[in-house]
Formats: C-alpha cells, structure tokens, sequence
C-alpha cells in the first residue's frame, strides 16, 4: 500500500494550530509567533513534506508556466525565438511549453499564467475571436 503524501492539514493537527498557520509559517508570510513557527518547520521536515505544485499554484494562482503557440517548429527563426523564451523564462523561475498541435480555441483553458504567440496577426486574432481584453506577460 502507496503512503498518503503529508499534508499542511496533517501539520496543523499535530501541531494544534491552523492550515493558515502552517500556510504563513511554511511560506514565511504573516505572522505567526516564533516558538509555533519553529515547531511548524521542524515537523515539516520530520514529516518529509513536499508542498505539490499543483494545489500551490492554485492557491498561488500561478502556476509558473507559458505557453508558447507555435505551428511552425520548422522555421529556424521560430525555434530560435524558443530557445530565447526559455532562457529568459529560466531566469525568472518559469517554463515554457510549446503546442501548435491543440486546437486554437482550446488555448484559454490551459492552465499557464501567460500565452505567447509567435507574432502580432495571431496575437490579433486571438484576442479579436475569444473576446480576450488584454494577454499579461508576467514575465
């Protein structure tokens, strides 16, 4: 039988405090007072928890990926353009995914905090057919 991952619930009842307080005290966010802290993080690392990447980034609302929309992968310059992205990406904790393969008005429900596109009249045009108000490139 696969062991149950820890949880910050798991923590928290250990601990006799809030998921909150685990929360602020793991993300080193808010206050939470020193000797609780200090419990919080050593039970943590008693325990071998793992924050998962998918429930932060829901918290978070980020989830440190883009998405780069590209059906073109032999084009030199669009494959350069890629490699650009991803250094610059790395350099500020993101991904970069590509897809030309997923159908173009499927693209807003991935879950990514931005989308690229590999020029201005795809841009347009996606805007113009999804009733999009403005692309963020937290980047």
């Amino acid at each position: 039988m696969e062991k149950k991952p820890v949880t910050r619930k798991d923590i928290a009842e250990l601990c006799g405090v809030s998921v909150s307080v685990v929360s602020r005290a793991l993300n080193n966010s808010g206050y939470v007072e020193e000797s609780k802290r200090r419990k919080i993080i050593e039970t943590a690392e008693k325990l071998n928890y793992i924050p998962q990447p998918v429930a932060m980034s829901l918290q978070e609302r980020r989830t440190k990926q883009l998405l780069y929309y590209c059906k073109d992968l032999s084009n030199e310059y669009y494959v350069d353009m890629y490699r650009g992205m991803c250094e610059a990406a790395n350099e500020r904790g993101y991904l970069v995914t590509i897809s030309g393969m997923m159908e173009f008005d499927r693209i807003r429900d991935t879950m990514v905090d931005g989308i690229i596109m590999p020029n201005e009249d795809l841009t347009s045009y996606y805007m113009n057919a999804g009733g999009v108000k403005t692309i963020i490139f937290p980047l």
